[in-house]
């Protein structure tokens, strides 16, 4: 019969000795039946580590200390070194010659052992992760009853370390947050599809509002009941500054769109994201949908188009924006040219590049006016340096700026020699080069002349010859 048992069975007699071994203990231990009769010390297949513990239980056992029913779980050192969990019994027993003796059972509990290990392990695993997590993690019963709560929750929210434990959840939520929460985790609960991630106000302990970003999810059962694990991350400074980045981007598009001056932004050198603004559009007489709508080509000149394309890659590359303003010319609707200056600069927000921002003026007029004045200014010094009338161009402050050939001649100098110093000091003497007359006697009709600063033309007359 103890042949046909499963667990290793041992017999001693009352001195000690091993006198009967089941072939189930001569497997457990890697020792044959013949080497195990006969042996008294049962501690030599006690692990090293346990042995003298075992020692001391026995000796326990022999003077009445400790029940001799008790079991006791030890590591066991098999023959080949290897190791094995037991779970030892003892009850006395009555030999065939009616001598006393103890039955001594061992149990192979290597497998359970190893679980409740890995249990234990994993737990500890898991109380770790738990209590050093930066997220706040709670844990709570179908009733909403919160059983579980780390550290960092209790920071996030200011209670003491296990102050939140049997509370509700809607203790820590916003009270306009708490229907549309219970509706997500009834549905949860129930299998339905929920968001993974939501955001969610909870309500600190001195009544402060956090904003976090929650993701929940059935974490096993307590008393065969699901219990669900929240973790929350506190969002509060992102959403404000996402919130703040919106405000500015709207900003920026009011600006951008109500602006007097002619915009684009450009968001790819391709120029295949781009937006104008309605100034832009009506400096060339486009309506905002027409210029919207129109390729870059439509109204930049072909020799300007790879200058522009290399400008905005550049600066989307990181370069550095030009000091000055670029002149380029543009297509107007009706197909003639406008004068622009152009400054391109990198559209950057909260340290990020969204872009090119290129600002425009219209100079047409501005350039056709410096045109036609730079030719009347040609038109009068020709008129002025050819005329047989002695003239001189005097400045406000009566500084003498310019002198014509005729007046040189008239006070017999050369041109050259009349706007040198020594010549000008000659002139205020009003005396010609040759002193032979005391004076020359002149005449001076003055009339107002730009050029180019403000000043006055003085035309020059010959006493002599009238009188």
């Amino acid at each position: 019969m103890l042949g046909s048992l499963q667990t290793g069975i041992l017999v001693r007699d009352a001195d000690g000795r091993f006198v009967l071994v089941n072939e189930a203990l001569s497997k457990l231990l890697g020792h044959s039946q013949e080497e195990l009769l006969g042996k008294s010390d049962i501690t030599e297949f006690i692990h090293p580590e346990e042995r003298s513990a075992a020692k001391e239980r026995l000796q326990g056992l022999a003077i009445g200390v400790i029940p001799a029913d008790s079991d006791v779980t030890r590591r066991l050192q098999r023959l080949d070194g290897s190791t094995i969990h037991a779970l030892i019994s003892r009850q006395p027993l009555t030999l065939a010659d009616g001598s006393s003796g103890v039955l001594v059972e061992f149990r192979n509990v290597t497998s359970e052992v190893n679980a409740t290990t890995a249990l234990r392990e994993s737990d500890d695993r898991y109380r770790m992760a738990f209590e050093t997590a930066h997220d706040g993690i709670l844990v709570s019963t179908p009733d909403r009853v919160i059983v579980d709560c780390n550290i960092a929750l209790c920071r996030m929210l200011g209670y003491e370390t296990g102050e939140l434990v049997g509370k509700t959840i809607p203790h820590v939520v916003h009270p306009a947050d708490v229907a549309w929460l219970q509706e997500q985790r009834t549905r949860r609960l129930a299998g339905e599809s929920v968001p993974a991630v939501y955001v969610v106000r909870l309500v600190r302990k001195n009544g402060e509002t956090v904003t976090v970003e929650a993701s929940s999810s059935i974490r096993g059962s307590l008393h065969e009941a699901p219990v669900s694990m929240t973790t929350y991350r506190d969002v509060t400074a992102r959403i404000a500054a996402e919130r703040e980045l919106q405000d500015s981007e709207e900003r920026f598009r009011r600006i951008f769109e109500d602006s007097l001056t002619p915009m684009a932004l450009i968001l790819d050198a391709d120029r295949e994201h781009v937006l104008r603004n309605d100034a832009y559009a009506k400096m060339l007489r486009y309506s905002l949908e027409e210029f919207s709508a129109l390729p870059h080509n439509a109204f930049v000149r072909a020799e300007d188009v790879a200058i522009g394309s290399a400008l905005i890659q550049r600066l989307i590359d990181g370069g550095e924006r030009d000091s000055e303003p670029a002149a380029r010319r543009q297509i107007h609707k009706d197909g003639h040219l406008v004068d622009v200056l152009v400054q391109a600069s990198p559209h950057v927000i909260d340290g990020e590049q969204l872009g090119v921002l290129l600002s425009l003026r219209d100079v047409t007029i501005e350039r056709r006016a410096q045109t036609a004045l730079r030719e009347n200014e040609e038109r009068f010094r020709a008129v002025f340096e050819d005329s047989l009338t002695p003239m001189m161009l005097v400045t406000a402050e009566s500084r003498e700026v310019l002198r014509n050939q005729a007046y040189a001649s008239m006070l017999g100098y050369s041109i050259e020699e009349l706007r040198s110093y020594r010549a000008r000091r000659s002139f205020r003497s009003t005396t010609t080069k040759t002193q032979h007359d005391a004076c020359n006697t002149c005449s001076m009709v003055e009339t107002p002349r730009r050029i180019p600063t403000r000043g006055t033309t003085s035309t020059v007359t010959d006493a002599r010859s009238t009188s």
